[in-house]
């Protein structure tokens, strides 16, 4: 109630439609006079010492660990622990399996207010000293090793920010190196807000540091991490300029590729391919690593293959991948063979793309990229139709599609909707294939549409349709993906689509070259 009546009077909450809603966030919420007064009565006789620890347990969280407030308070343990016993007479704590808790979230917030700035300022600093271990915050490999024994680093960051923040420069490093770190583990448990928040603080304080100081803490994978966290969240003009700013920072010719690779895939997402080729020649231009080149060539191959010519794919994938297997990052080395198997599939060859496909899979799962497991699965499963297997192939692409909601990949999701429709169709189910296919042009419109796609899953519902006999249904398909390839200012589509429209065989005409001689109309009657 006095909450209630403390929000009312500062204006934190409003009656609306008979409700009172919040204005700002909870935590801005005033902590109430009355609950104030409490807690200054019950602490008023504490010596100032104790005082003092139990504030540092109310900087440290709802719940502390006694080890953790004694190298944080400054004090001898004896000391803290006098003072965690006058807490718990008080009933300002109480203490659970070896943890103390306060008694109300309000006492904590009432102590932290009873701190000065400057003093709560070096108080996050020894805090986030004293979580950190002493580790070097440039050093990420031992910093990633702590975490895996328990080190927590969100929290180590998150002080370390709030020092930096009140006034105590000198705990940037940690804010800087933990922070990188905290955002890399957000992201891999799929907290991509989290990463965001993480990783902008980090990357915000980064800029802070003088030139020479920049070098010890590499900025460019922690920028790719957050355009990674951005375009999962549905934000693709942030994710670009972050992708820029991986582009800017990156102290290899590798970082760099990847940070072009990652920005040419915001237009391929939406098929502009002709733009995503132009990013990903203007990073060739910019590298001289080998390495590095043929990852950015690898990108060049694949849009040749998805703009119908997997002949001309194939060679400049296949060099590509030759230059990438003396020593690429595994991830980047398994991204350009998916495509490689993807031509020779593409190409009649599906039993010789399965072990190419099940090479990169390996890799992927072998360094923990989720995303291009994603992508590498639902190719699989193409290959796997194409081959007979029709049960390894749903299991594969059922993978795909879980995978897509972890990471928020709308795009890998429609495709492997695209590619489960596909199956479907195979299996002779033509209701569960029509039923994928509109989900995933559904996916494509909400993430503001990919034409080339969304008139080819139009077409294909347009062959489903006139193939059950439902002229009404395919002449209502057959007139959307019509309409979207007539204005999607690619001029090989209209054809495409209308070949792969009225052929007897789907998928014969909706994988090939635009240009192919063989691509003959057939007798499935789809009126204009």
């Amino acid at each position: 109630l006095q909450l209630l009546r403390g929000a009312q009077e500062s204006g934190s909450i409003s009656l609306r439609d008979g409700q009172w809603r919040l204005i700002g966030p909870a935590a801005a919420l005033p902590v109430p006079e009355g609950v104030r007064r409490a807690v200054e009565e019950r602490t008023a006789r504490l010596a100032p010492a104790m005082r003092s620890i139990l504030a540092v347990a109310a900087e440290l969280g709802d719940e502390v660990s006694y080890d953790l407030l004694v190298a944080a308070a400054d004090a001898d343990p004896e000391t803290v622990l006098d003072a965690l016993d006058e807490g718990l007479r008080l009933d300002l704590l109480v203490e659970l399996e070896g943890r103390y808790r306060f008694g109300h979230p309000l006492y904590r917030a009432a102590l932290r207010g009873n701190v000065p700035r400057r003093s709560r300022a070096l108080l996050h600093r020894r805090i986030a000293e004293a979580l950190a271990r002493d580790l070097d915050p440039a050093d990420p490999l031992a910093i990633g090793a702590a975490i895996a024994a328990g080190v927590d680093a969100v929290a180590v960051a998150s002080h370390a920010a709030e020092a930096v923040e009140l006034g105590a420069p000198d705990a940037l490093p940690l804010a800087i190196g933990f922070g990188f770190a905290a955002g890399a583990r957000q992201g891999v448990l799929f907290d991509y807000s989290g990463a965001a928040t993480t990783l902008r603080r980090a990357l915000g304080f980064w800029y802070r540091l003088a030139e020479t100081d920049r070098r010890d803490f590499p900025a460019s994978l922690a920028q790719h991490r957050l355009g990674v966290a951005l375009k999962a969240l549905a934000e693709p003009t942030e994710a670009g300029e972050a992708f820029r700013a991986e582009i800017a920072t990156a102290t290899s010719d590798m970082d760099r590729a990847r940070g072009y690779a990652a920005l040419a895939w915001l237009p391929y997402e939406h098929g502009r391919f002709e733009e995503s080729a132009r990013l990903l020649r203007e990073g060739i231009g910019s590298v001289q690593d080998p390495l590095a080149r043929a990852f950015l060539e690898s990108g060049l191959g694949w849009i040749r293959g998805r703009q119908g010519n997997w002949e001309d794919a194939y060679e400049l994938l296949e060099p590509a991948v030759s230059v990438l297997e003396r020593g690429a990052p595994a991830d980047l080395l398994a991204r350009a063979l998916d495509r490689l198997a993807v031509a020779v599939r593409d190409l009649g060859q599906p039993a010789r793309a399965i072990p190419v496909f099940r090479r990169a899979l390996g890799l992927c799962r072998e360094v923990g990229n989720v995303h291009e497991e994603a992508i590498v699965r639902m190719h699989l499963a193409s290959a796997l139709r194409d081959s007979g297997d029709l049960t390894g192939a749903r299991d594969e692409v059922g993978r795909a599609i879980d995978l897509t909601r972890l990471t928020g990949d709308q795009y890998i999701g429609a495709v492997s909707h695209w590619i489960l429709a596909e199956v479907e169709d195979t299996a002779g189910d033509e209701t569960r294939a029509a039923e994928a296919r509109r989900l995933e042009i559904g996916i494509l419109e909400s993430m503001g549409g990919n034409p080339q796609n969304q008139a080819m899953a139009h077409a294909h519902l347009a062959h489903l349709a006139a193939r059950a006999g439902d002229t009404v249904a395919a002449g209502r398909a057959a007139e959307s993906a019509r309409s979207i390839a007539a204005h999607a200012g690619l001029d090989y589509l209209p054809a495409l689509v209308e070949r792969a429209m009225t052929a007897d065989d789907w998928f014969k005409v909706s994988h090939r070259h635009r240009d192919d001689p063989d691509l003959e109309g057939g007798s499935l009657a789809l009126g204009r």
